[in-house]
């Protein structure tokens, strides 16, 4: 039985013996159609990003709407490291969702105030920017909306305060904190999934360079607009960013480049074949 295996092996080396191969398939459609495909979403993209009106002011100026359009209002930083491990975990995430407080030892060191457990405690919610922007234009002085901003999935993971526990703010807190619970007083509930400001801030940024979504001016007519900023707190340096809302967002160059560049050397290698 050997010695026909060895033969019948040595045939098919010698070539004697006519081998089985698997068919090719012919790619070059596939290929073709994927960098075309890449390179005119590429562009597409591109056009979005170019077109797409933004304003980035540190502080106060003046900003000309070229069109009727909604403005998100960002607040961006460029030298808060929200990453830091020690920071990051200063919150307790059971202390927002209304279960049990077993872990308040992980808000080191804004527990408790005066004796008083702090509502919502730890460093991510002492630091909470209240930043006041606000456009004023011909129909007069525009407040921001802050209903809408943030994500049902990340509202759904607070809860109301539901304990007679006495609990006092942040000592970073203004007394009036209006959204933050409707200006409520320190002993009464304050349900925070309601403030999307807040939501959004307790979502830990991976660098120190980030912006988050805290408003939005909604039906902006054509025309100049005056851009009030009152910044509050030691937050380090940051601006104020107003971009256009549009269904799909291109916030970088960077995307279409990458599409752009693929879709080329997708198709290059295929063409010198």
């Amino acid at each position: 039985m050997l010695p026909l295996f060895n033969m019948n092996i040595r045939r098919v080396l010698e070539e004697r013996t006519v081998g089985f191969g698997k068919p090719s398939l012919n790619l070059f459609p596939f290929y073709v159609l994927l960098s075309l495909a890449c390179i005119s979403l590429s562009i597409i993209l591109g056009y979005i990003h170019i077109t797409t009106f933004q304003a980035v002011l540190p502080s106060s100026g003046t900003i000309t709407v070229p069109r009727k359009m909604t403005l998100n209002l960002y607040i961006r930083f460029y030298d808060f490291s929200q990453n830091h491990i020690l920071y990051a975990r200063s919150i307790s995430l059971d202390q927002l969702r209304g279960k049990k407080w077993t872990d308040l030892d992980r808000c080191k060191p804004i527990i408790r105030n005066e004796g008083t457990i702090v509502y919502p405690c730890g460093l991510v919610s002492d630091t909470l920017p209240f930043d006041n922007v606000a456009l004023i234009g011909s129909q007069g002085r525009i407040e921001p909306s802050t209903t809408g901003i943030a994500k049902n999935a990340h509202k759904k993971k607070i809860k109301a305060l539901m304990t007679n526990i006495p609990v006092t703010k942040p000592p970073s807190w203004p007394n009036r904190t209006g959204t933050l619970g409707s200006e409520q007083s320190d002993d009464q509930v304050i349900d925070l999934s309601e403030n999307e400001r807040f939501v959004n801030w307790i979502q830990i940024a991976a660098f120190s360079r980030f912006k988050k979504l805290f408003g939005r001016f909604d039906d902006l007519e054509k025309g100049d607009y005056d851009v009030v900023v009152d910044q509050k707190g030691e937050l380090g340096r940051r601006s104020v960013v107003l971009r256009e809302k549009r269904l799909v967002d291109v916030d970088s160059y960077w995307l279409p480049v990458y599409l752009m560049v693929g879709g080329i050397f997708i198709l290059f290698p295929v063409l010198l074949k």
